[in-house]
């Protein structure tokens, strides 16, 4: 898969199976660019650092979580 075609959708799906792979505490921007076979400096691009992507992660798992509730907020 080309790169250049690189979204913030794309960055934090990858982010999540990085996650669920690995797990949270080897997540970080040089094994997400590596996960993506970027060089890190590329992720600046879409978001401001790992804390952003992180925001990102947790609000789409939110929703995925919300979306398979019988409960709504």
């Amino acid at each position: 898969m080309s790169r250049k075609n690189l979204t913030k959708e794309i960055i934090v799906n990858e982010a999540i199976s990085l996650i669920n792979q690995d797990g949270y505490a080897k997540f970080t921007l040089q094994a997400l660019s590596r996960h993506l076979d970027i060089k890190a400096p590329s992720l600046y691009n879409h978001f401001k650092n790992l804390d952003e992507i992180n925001v990102e992660v947790f609000k789409k798992l939110v929703k995925a979580l919300c979306a398979a509730s019988v409960y709504t907020l």
